[in-house]
């Protein structure tokens, strides 16, 4: 059985333009499909550096993917939840997602498949995944299963030595395997409940870090947005991140005037500009703060210059 490449970073999975409703592009089944059989499995490796801003995507299948190792955060609807080793996501059609990589890479398996190859003679599937295979839902529903049994992971690789191996039986195969995952990993689903105040509070400020690192930081307008006292947002976000909130900005203002720095000809008043610092003086100790050295200096090492 012939086997499609399998991408090695974002930028190589073909896509299509969304329609005027929205600019997020969409993924296309076509592209991972073969006539007849809707089902598709490959392996990513992340790496930080390439996964640092979120780049939302939507499709038309479903997508299960399973994190071998490492940790990130899986974003939608401009939210995210963090992520890591052991984690499931069910990601349904037309729902925008994006990923940012935290560790320095972050490994998965990408498990994409249409439920009506499913749907079709599995008994019990409708009653474990309604919002899959019972008639009438067509509205995507996200779904996160965090800290899962190590059996379901096993059960994952059997599938991509399954893929690899191929001959008769193979996609009969496959799509039992798929069952069993989906059906086990309903019972890991846990009974709805209030979202934590304090994992809203810390998805708003990393999105916010992403969106807004140009603006002005406020504390106390973080915190009226995330419901919360400024001090308490600010003792959640060191505990969780290792890092205070300012440091957090800071931070990620000098890595986005690194990206100017390394591409392009932007003065460094310029880019200065650019990130959110008015004080160029500032920004220069900032940025020498955070790599050790004046921006222009640093630029020069990257190119080879320095």
């Amino acid at each position: 059985m012939a086997h499609r490449r399998t991408p090695a970073a974002p930028r190589g999975l073909a896509f299509t333009r969304a329609d005027n409703r929205t600019s997020v592009p969409i993924i296309r089944s076509a592209e991972f499909f073969d006539e007849g059989f809707p089902f598709h499995l490959m392996r990513l490796l992340m790496r930080r550096e390439d996964w640092r801003t979120p780049i939302p995507r939507r499709r038309d299948f479903w997508k299960l993917v399973c994190l071998l190792d490492g940790e990130g955060r899986h974003v939608a609807d401009g939210k995210s939840i963090p992520i890591r080793g052991g984690d499931f996501l069910l990601v349904g059609p037309q729902e925008a997602t994006a990923f940012l990589v935290d560790s320095e890479e972050l490994r998965i398996v990408n498990i994409l498949f249409q439920p009506s190859w499913l749907a079709a003679g599995v008994f019990g599937l409708a009653a474990a995944y309604p919002e899959l295979f019972a008639p009438g839902k067509g509205q995507a529903r996200r779904g996160h299963f965090a800290g899962t049994p190590a059996e379901l992971t096993r059960l994952v690789k059997e599938m991509e030595l399954e893929r690899l191996r191929g001959g008769t039986g193979s996609q009969a195969i496959l799509r039992l395997k798929l069952a069993e995952l989906l059906l086990k990993l309903s019972r890991c689903r846990p009974k709805a409940r209030r979202v934590d105040l304090r994992e809203k509070a810390l998805g708003l400020v990393d999105e916010r870090l992403v969106s807004a690192f140009d603006e002005a930081f406020s504390l106390k307008a973080l915190a009226r947005e995330a419901g919360m006292h400024p001090n308490s947002l600010a003792r959640l976000y060191r505990k969780a991140r290792g890092r205070s909130l300012s440091d957090a900005w800071e931070c990620r203002r000098v890595e986005k005037a690194c990206e100017f720095l390394a591409h392009g000809e932007m003065s460094v008043t310029r880019i200065a500009g650019e990130v959110g610092f008015n004080d160029l003086s500032f920004f220069y100790r900032i940025f020498k703060r955070y790599r050790g050295m004046a921006p222009g200096d640093w630029r020069q090492k990257q190119r080879g210059l320095g």
